[in-house]
C-alpha cells in the first residue's frame, strides 16, 4: 500500500510538474506572439509614417517648383520691364534732342 502511495504521489507531482512546464511554454508561446504582433504594428506604424513624411517632401519640392516658376516669370516681367524704361529713356532723350533741334532752328529764323 505504501508503495502505491507513494508512486501516486510520484505520478501527481510529475502531472503538476507537467502541467507548469506546459503552462510556462504556452506563457513564452504567448510572449512570441504578442511581440511579433507588436513587430509587426510598429513596422506598419514606420511605413506609414515614411509615406507622410514622403508625401510632405512631395509637396514641399511640387510647392518649390512652383516657386521657381513664379521666380523666372517675375524676372522675365522685370526684364520686360528694364527694356520699356531704357525705350522710354530713349524716347524722352531723342525728344530733348529734337527740341533742342528745333530751338536753335528758331533761333537761326
Amino acid at each position: 500500500r505504501a508503495w502505491r502511495a507513494a508512486a501516486a504521489e510520484r505520478a501527481r507531482r510529475l502531472a503538476a510538474a507537467a502541467s507548469r512546464v506546459e503552462s510556462r511554454e504556452a506563457k513564452r508561446s504567448g510572449a512570441v506572439l504578442s511581440v511579433e504582433r507588436a513587430a509587426r504594428r510598429a513596422a506598419a506604424e514606420a511605413a506609414s509614417r515614411a509615406e507622410a513624411e514622403a508625401l510632405v517632401a512631395r509637396t514641399r519640392a511640387a510647392e518649390a517648383e512652383r516657386a521657381l516658376e513664379e521666380a523666372r516669370e517675375a524676372a522675365a516681367r522685370a526684364e520686360d520691364d528694364q527694356a520699356a524704361r531704357r525705350a522710354a529713356a530713349e524716347i524722352d532723350e531723342k525728344t530733348r534732342a529734337m527740341a533742342s533741334a528745333l530751338a536753335l532752328a528758331e533761333e537761326a529764323n
